[in-house]
């Protein structure tokens, strides 16, 4: 068992990309499921708190420890088991594997058969069991669905030392807490992933629109165009949108991202681009394409502010551009935090389930203007659920931005939302919304910590709802 004590070379291991930065006492690396139990049988025994860490890409600050020990899981990297199937394979990993080793270790598998894994992120850095705890929406989960929806089975390391193998089919209520569970009651050590053919034809478009209520019009009517479509020759994949601000970032530091730089040049001033991947058969997804196309310009948006590419090495080329969002947003938060330490992610990710999408849109822009403060929205249009990221500059800016976003959630539940999605809870959204954390997650939390965590190492601090009020169950 290799333990070691909180040095200066492990302080990248005290923060995440929510800009929190936390403390511990001691780090340990396990490359096997037997070490990390002997370390958790250890830490238990001893009453020593736990954070759990993948690859640190988390934005709810779920991997920042408050002291106690970190255990890194991003040696865990092995591909454990291949089976084909009938439609497709079952690829079993361990947590620590990132998303661009997946991919590499899934053409290396697969080879002719030209599979994939539909629930990666943009985020190439990514932990596989980082995305399986936070239940992690891929760019293509308009229509693959999230990580619980393309992940058959989980091995389970529980912090009172039992081992499970949970399967989605035969145990979905235990295997849905477990994946987007964030950790609670114990670690992920193992992921069964279900793997699909790749589609016979993919494209990618970006849409440029003049104005935000355009854009806003654009994705409403490609909901609906790919509510209509039949799915057996061709569907929607991906509806993500960036805004104008997030497209003003992108554009002053396309120099600073190698992966942008062969993108050709924006049109002029767009107040909102949609990003798009079309999925199916040949001649399906060219009729796809053609009805889009005549909705853009419906909507002001001519061939000259559209880009569009075939065939995935060219779709994945302009992939980058909308993962270039989450990176140039980060970075602008670093660039506050020079002159404003205390500046942290403060992003809305909430589901605002009977509200239009430019409903949304208008909630969080007026929001934000209400309070001065810049806003970037960017993300999954096509669930209606953009992140919105808010950018205060001193200490009455966040302060009016953590109640702009406690208004926002209270709203959101009011309307029977979710007030906290694929971000997480982590230790940030925990602060910042208390009681207003979905009520969902609470359950989660409460329930996979009594049944598999009684000595509660891994999460001290949970909300339960009992009626009226909330009560907050300590370890």
């Amino acid at each position: 068992m290799k333990i070691y004590q909180m040095e200066e070379k492990y302080r990248q291991y005290t923060g995440d990309e929510s800009r929190l930065t936390g403390r511990c006492d001691s780090i340990s690396f396990p490359e096997t499921e037997d070490e990390a139990a002997e370390i958790l049988a250890h830490m238990a025994a001893s009453k020593i708190p736990v954070t759990l860490q993948g690859g640190l890409t988390g934005v709810t600050g779920g991997a920042v420890p408050w002291g106690g020990h970190v255990m890194n899981l991003s040696r865990m990297t092995k591909i454990l088991d291949y089976q084909k199937t009938e439609t497709g394979a079952l690829l079993t990993v361990e947590p620590g594997l990132t998303v661009l080793d997946l991919k590499k270790e899934i053409r290396r598998l697969a080879g002719k058969d030209r599979l994939f894994w539909p629930a990666w992120p943009t985020a190439e850095t990514a932990s596989v069991g980082g995305i399986a705890a936070n239940n992690s929406r891929g760019i293509c989960s308009y229509h693959y669905g999230d990580a619980r929806a393309n992940i058959a089975s989980v091995r389970f390391l529980a912090a009172d030392g039992r081992r499970k193998t949970v399967s989605a089919r035969e145990e979905p209520g235990l295997f849905g807490r477990i994946v987007g569970g964030e950790g609670a009651g114990g670690v992920i050590t193992a992921l069964e992933l279900t793997l699909i053919p790749r589609p016979e034809s993919l494209w990618a478009i970006c849409f440029f629109l003049k104005t935000e209520e355009t854009a806003a019009r654009f994705v409403e009517g490609a909901r609906s165009i790919a509510g209509a479509h039949r799915e057996d020759t061709a569907f929607v994949a991906a509806l993500e949108y960036l805004d104008g601000p997030v497209l003003a970032l992108i554009g002053a530091g396309r120099d600073s991202v190698a992966k942008l730089q062969d993108l050709p040049e924006f049109p002029s001033n767009p107040a909102g681009a949609v990003y798009m991947e079309l999925h199916g058969s040949e001649d399906g997804v060219e009729e796809l394409a053609g009805e889009l196309l005549e909705l853009s310009a419906d909507c002001g948006c001519m061939d000259e502010d559209t880009w569009a590419v075939s065939g995935e090495a060219e779709a994945r080329r302009l992939e980058h551009f909308r993962g270039a969002a989450s990176e140039l947003v980060n970075a602008r938060i670093d660039e506050i935090k020079r002159t404003f330490p205390a500046m942290t992610k403060l992003a809305a990710d909430m589901d605002f389930p009977t509200e239009s999408f430019a409903d949304t849109l208008a909630r969080y822009r007026k929001g934000a203007e209400r309070i001065n403060v810049p806003c970037y929205i960017y993300g999954h249009a096509g669930t209606g659920s953009p992140y919105a990221n808010l950018m205060p500059e001193n200490a009455g800016e966040y302060e009016a931005c953590k109640e702009l976003l406690r208004d926002w959630a209270r709203e959101c539940r009011t309307l029977g939302g979710m007030t906290a999605g694929e971000y997480g809870v982590g230790k940030l959204a925990e602060s910042l919304l208390g009681e207003l954390v979905p009520e969902e997650k609470q359950e989660t939390f409460h329930a996979l910590t009594a049944e598999w965590d009684p000595a509660g190492i891994l999460r001290k601090k949970l909300w339960k709802t009992d009626a009226a009020r909330y009560i907050i169950y300590r370890a």
